[in-house]
């Protein structure tokens, strides 16, 4: 079954397991960390300390974890009985991690790298299991739905974390983007700077291993009678089979018929303009990935 086939019934009980079909997503505010994800294609790895949730990596029999793991957190766009999560246009997630919606939602391939589920309880873990702890978080905060990326300042993880100025970072391929999409507040600004970025991540990719072939992008407006988020719009960004006077590619943006404005059917959308089953390079799943030092 495809990613895409995936998407349109839900997982059964039996994909549950199979998590890598099931894209994720990022809520950022447009800061230089946020850019630099377009220039570097790296994700910044925080230390749990800087988290909101003050309960984060304490464990009284690792005293240590908070001071050496290392993650970043993804949202999951899929429930872990297979179910949409209504995550994509949650107010709450854009108002708290999208700078009040001025930010954007980035959606990434699930294979960005090895993300282990948040499990939600009332009651904390206390155990030696460093991955466990990092993966215990109360109930109020499951909303959220989330993925982690769960490492540490001593772990390679096959060459994908990087170090620089005392920033770890998460490195990931140019076709692990699959949409960008813009907040209701997102100023007009902001939206060119990004989609400038867009044009030199798309161009820079092309002599990449795994080049971006084609992305989403949607813009989330107030619905008119309802308190809720809706997709205004979807472009297809991909590469034209033309190329400019002087050789180089031209990358461009065409309207995307029949998209839905609900977010079911905007995940089908982007599942359909990116789909999850290419290139051939991408692994099937997360034991069969292997981030080379010199993944360029």
């Amino acid at each position: 079954m495809s990613a895409s086939e995936s998407a349109d019934r839900g997982a059964s009980n039996d994909d549950v397991h199979e998590y890598w079909k099931q894209p994720v997503c990022k809520f950022v505010r447009l800061s230089d960390f946020a850019y630099d994800i377009f220039k570097n294609r790296r994700l910044y790895l925080s230390s749990p300390m800087n988290f909101n949730d003050p309960f984060e990596g304490k464990n009284d029999l690792m005293g240590f974890i908070e001071y050496d793991c290392l993650v970043t957190c993804f949202t999951g766009l899929y429930k872990e009985d297979g179910s949409y999560a209504d995550t994509l246009f949650n107010p709450l997630m854009w108002a708290h991690y999208a700078d009040n919606h001025r930010g954007i939602c980035i959606v990434f391939d699930p294979l960005i790298a090895g993300l282990s589920r948040v499990k939600y309880s009332d009651r904390r873990k206390h155990s030696n299991n460093y991955n466990e702890t990092m993966t215990n978080k109360g109930t109020l905060w499951s909303y959220e739905n989330e993925q982690r990326f769960i490492t540490n300042k001593s772990g390679s993880e096959y060459g994908r974390v990087s170090y620089e100025n005392g920033n770890f970072y998460l490195r990931f391929f140019a076709d692990d983007i699959k949409a960008v999409i813009f907040g209701c507040r997102t100023p007009e600004d902001d939206i060119n700077r990004v989609i400038n970025h867009l044009f030199q991540y798309a161009m820079k990719s092309e002599s990449s291993r795994r080049p971006l072939r084609s992305m989403a992008l949607q813009r989330t407006v107030m619905h008119r009678s309802e308190f809720r988020l809706e997709c205004s719009d979807c472009l297809v960004f991909n590469k034209s089979t033309t190329k400019s006077d002087s050789g180089r590619s031209l990358w461009g943006f065409q309207p995307y018929p029949g998209f839905s404005k609900d977010e079911a059917g905007s995940v089908k959308d982007i599942m359909k303009i990116s789909p999850l089953n290419n290139p051939i390079t991408r692994p099937n799943t997360p034991d069969l990935m292997i981030y080379p030092p010199d993944y360029d």
